[in-house]
């Protein structure tokens, strides 16, 4: 039995690793610290014994929604008090931007126009990923 590709999956010391059996067939099989199924405690002892390394646990990047809906954009807007310069902003552009502003029914994150938005009242990526994620949570 050969052990490899052991790495963690949560923070609270489960792993996974492949178990490629002696007749050469691979699986792949889940550990955590209290399992007490045989399989599992061999498993522990074998990674101890021939000090396998694990890979650290590496926390899931949080997904930032591609799109929300009009009425999450405009509370947020509101949320982070910037509702009137927003409105003030779009005042002064072209009519098919402030038709899109208006009209629209959800805010793309990657739209154009939005983005040239953003931009324009000096927003970093950053900016827009967190104020994206906020208004999904609404």
């Amino acid at each position: 039995m050969d052990l490899s590709n052991a790495h963690y999956v949560s923070a609270t010391g489960r792993y996974t690793l492949t178990i490629t059996t002696n007749e050469g067939a691979p699986f792949d099989y889940t550990v955590g610290p209290d399992d007490d199924a045989v399989l599992a405690v061999a498993i522990r002892a074998a990674v101890e014994a021939q000090a396998i390394p694990i890979a650290a646990y590496v926390e899931p990047l949080a997904l930032i929604p591609a799109r929300v809906t009009s009425r999450q954009f405009f509370l947020q807007l509101d949320a982070d008090g910037l509702l009137n310069a927003v409105e003030g902003w779009i005042d002064q552009q072209p009519l098919p931007i402030q038709i899109a502003f208006e009209r629209s029914s959800t805010f793309v994150r990657d739209d154009v126009m939005l983005q040239q938005g953003f931009v324009g009242l000096g927003f970093t990526p950053q900016q827009i990923d967190a104020f994206f994620t906020a208004a999904a949570a609404l």
